[in-house]
């Protein structure tokens, strides 16, 4: 499955988004700062295109926009975190 779905991205058969769709589909509403900065899991990003969406938003290729800002924007895996006063 993987190989297919790559093999289709590589053949532009797959939708892809990029950071100027971004600006082109979510900038012209509001700034992009906001979206950028805000690192949010895949579930929350659905809920907020439903929000978008619910305010008149015109999403194309609305799953691909998903994956792209899960995938861009998504949480990341925080760093360790170190005792403070390790065992020496």
């Amino acid at each position: 499955m993987i190989v297919l779905a790559t093999l289709l991205l590589w053949a532009g058969a797959v939708p892809q988004f990029s950071e100027k769709r971004l600006e082109a589909t979510c900038g012209t509403c509001h700034p992009l700062d906001p979206v950028r900065a805000a690192r949010l899991s895949r579930n929350d990003w659905a809920r907020e295109l439903e929000k978008m969406e619910a305010m008149g938003a015109k999403i194309r290729d609305r799953q691909v926009l998903l994956n792209y800002l899960t995938a861009h924007y998504g949480r990341r895996r925080a760093d360790p975190v170190l005792p403070e006063n390790p065992a020496q």
